[in-house]
């Protein structure tokens, strides 16, 4: 049997509550280098003996706070202002995401610590949730045929952290969920073939902005119905303890909550399971119909996946009902159902998008049904005469599903850009037998692969493609380097081809006047292009285009930038303009204390190697001066610096992380539902 099939159980320590860092607080959309690894293992080492002091204590003024005062409760002078940012969404719109500044995210740890049974309790108490917490999680499986590309395969991605800090930094949630992992698969299960059999009607909802919605002191009224006492501190104090966490994280905002960390995913779900409660309630209490009530399970069922809603019914009276009764109980927790998106079907249950997928997955057999052949469940490429004409037939054929559809490309990219990766994957991470003397089909094969990819990428980016997209480069890089040497150099020159196309695309999609914008389907591709030999590489007129350089640059842009570009010689006039601006940056009077961006930024730029040790040196005196951990010498903060390159520090982006695949397979377990 292929290796590929054979899966490998991780275990965690289900008591390292640090590991909340890894995976509860940060958005999914981030490039491929920022991770919060590094800060994991800085939290656990800081108070190792022999960690430098200055650092420490600049670490313990900025992220952690004096305990005697109350854990989870900010001040307005003191509160924390989130890095917010914004990323394409579709063609015409933009999403706007937050990252938390780090005593924040500590303060989740903590929080987690403190009250994970509870969360799992109140996410425990609906039948409707087809998507929630269950149990924390105690470990997780990856497939050893991965093993040699994402783990360990080179010297210098092995780390110093202990065995649970290398099975925590790979694990993607800090809790097991209960239900499906991606909506899609709820609508490809059992239970909802199921439901089609017992119900006639379906009706779907969409709650409307619902994260920009939330109240954060509606918590407490979801939760205060429970029988709780005053002797029973825990669940007496978690309701305001989460209102607070969620307010000081956002700049005491009561009105919304921050996009883009699960955290917001589990607090919408507390509330959410809260409306399911109150709906089934009222509607078993209702005399609307022959008086009897309405009974989950019997007249009506309805699940949601975190805010969408699908009624099941038996009469268009009885689910126009339900859903008016879901509509009214969602109103008293201040959130709205979006009309334009609600949707009404008689069985058959088919939706558009459902059918799409659907011939897309069938299109997709009869390609690759024409491209390989399974070997000891291997996929093995055949000869393949012209590879144009297979790649164009190929697009030919979903631009004809596309229109016959009156759809967009935007409807079935993503599904193909998984679909082709899987593919890729599962063909350069088996062992076929004959690939010695087979080396032209699979380089046929992998070029068709790029092909396609690259044109279903450039009609429709998305984030969740890039990091796809990014995947198949670098397994096809590698493979080609290590497995078909006669082929390498036409890859590469393949893919960097293809890979500048595509950069070229979307920088003319570019986002003008959109404040904080993050190209970030160009910032991953580009940083995943790095795999490539060095005559592979971009212009600076690229760089400076896609790290908004000559525009004011954000904390992403910089430290992806200098990611990017190293030490190379090529960028020398690019990486000092860079840094002088970052220095200008961190010069101006900026609270790195309340400050997401600032914080992130001067801490990653304290491990950058592209920098010199005098000036980040310069930078750790003024931030121990300006948080008050006191004046340092030229001579002791230059030794502190010296510590961070001796050890391989880092907080967020990992400098010396060469094997980005690491990431990407985080990435893939963590997407967002």
């Amino acid at each position: 049997m292929a290796n590929h099939k054979i899966k490998s159980r991780i275990k965690v320590r289900k008591g390292d509550y640090s590991r909340v860092l890894i995976t509860e607080t940060q958005p999914y959309e981030l490039p491929l280098q920022i991770s919060n690894d590094g800060f994991y293992e800085i939290v656990n080492k800081r108070s190792v003996s022999g960690f430098d002091p200055i650092l420490g204590l600049l670490i313990d003024k900025i992220v952690f706070i004096d305990e005697t005062k109350e854990l989870f409760k900010e001040t307005v002078r003191s509160a924390a202002v989130p890095f917010s940012y914004k990323i394409n969404k579709g063609a015409d719109d933009y999403r706007r995401l937050s990252l938390m500044h780090q005593r924040s995210q500590w303060r989740v740890a903590r929080f987690y610590e403190e009250y994970a049974d509870l969360i799992l309790d109140y996410c425990a108490e609906s039948p409707a949730s087809i998507r929630a917490p269950s149990k924390i999680a105690g470990s997780f499986y990856v497939k050893k045929g991965a093993a040699a590309y994402f783990y360990d395969l080179k010297d210098s991605e092995k780390r110093q952290s202990s065995d649970d800090e290398h099975a925590a930094q790979r694990c993607s949630s800090f809790f097991s969920y209960r239900g499906v992992d991606r909506l899609y698969k709820f609508f490809l299960s059992r239970e909802y073939l199921l439901l089609e059999k017992k119900f006639r009607v379906l009706r779907t909802l969409d709650v409307s902005k619902c994260f920009d919605s939330i109240y954060t002191h509606s918590i407490s009224w979801a939760v205060k119905d429970k029988q709780i006492s005053k002797e029973n501190t825990a669940r007496y104090a978690f309701g305001g303890n989460f209102d607070e966490l969620m307010q000081g994280a956002n700049h005491q905002e009561t009105n919304g909550i921050l996009i883009g960390p699960e955290l917001s995913r589990i607090f919408a779900e507390v509330l959410l399971q809260k409306v399911d409660l109150l709906v089934i309630r009222e509607l078993s209490q209702s005399s609307r119909f022959g008086g009897q009530g309405l009974a989950y399970g019997k007249d009506y069922i309805f699940k949601r996946y975190v805010d969408d809603i699908f009624v099941f019914a038996n009469t268009q009276d009885v689910a126009k009902f339900v859903c008016d009764v879901v509509s009214e109980k969602l109103l008293g927790f201040n959130l709205h159902v979006n009309k334009h998106k609600s949707l009404v079907f008689e069985r058959p249950f088919v939706t558009t998008k459902s059918k799409v997928i659907n011939s897309a997955k069938r299109l997709s057999d009869r390609f690759f049904e024409k491209l390989c052949r399974i070997d000891d469940e291997n996929l093995v490429p055949v000869k393949i005469y012209n590879t144009w004409a297979v790649s164009r037939d190929f697009i030919e054929q979903v631009k004809g599903l596309c229109a016959e559809n009156q759809i967009s490309y935007d409807e079935v990219s993503g599904f193909l850009t998984a679909y082709l990766t899987e593919r890729v994957k599962r063909t350069v991470l088996s062992e076929p037998s004959e690939l010695p003397g087979n080396e032209a089909e699979y380089c046929d094969f992998l070029s068709v692969m790029m092909e396609v990819m690259v044109f279903l990428y450039q009609v429709a980016p998305s984030v969740s493609s890039s990091y796809k997209l990014s995947t198949s480069m670098i397994l096809i890089i590698r493979f080609s380097k290590n497995k078909l040497p006669d082929c390498y150099g036409f890859m590469s020159q393949k893919i960097f081809e293809l890979m500048h196309e595509a950069l070229e695309s979307l920088s003319a999609k570019d986002a003008p006047g959109v404040k904080r914008f993050l190209h970030l389907e160009a910032v991953n591709l580009l940083l995943a292009s790095r795999e490539l030999p060095p005559p592979y590489e971009v212009s600076s007129e690229v760089l400076k285009d896609i790290f908004n350089i000559d525009t004011g640059m954000s904390y992403f842009d910089i430290v992806s930038f200098l990611f990017y570009a190293r030490d190379d010689r090529k960028y020398k006039l690019l990486r000092n303009q860079v840094i002088k601006y970052t220095n200008d940056y961190l010069s101006e009077q900026k609270d790195a204390c309340t400050d997401s961006e600032i914080s992130h930024l001067l801490f990653d730029m304290l491990c950058c190697p592209y920098v010199s040790v005098a000036l980040r040196a310069k930078w750790l005196r003024r931030f121990c001066k300006s948080t008050d951990v006191g004046r340092q010498s030229v001579v002791d903060s230059e030794k502190s610096i010296n510590y961070v390159d001796a050890h391989g520090l880092y907080f967020h982006c990992n400098w010396s992380e060469l094997n980005l695949l690491l990431s990407l397979e985080k990435k893939e377990l963590k997407r967002v539902y």
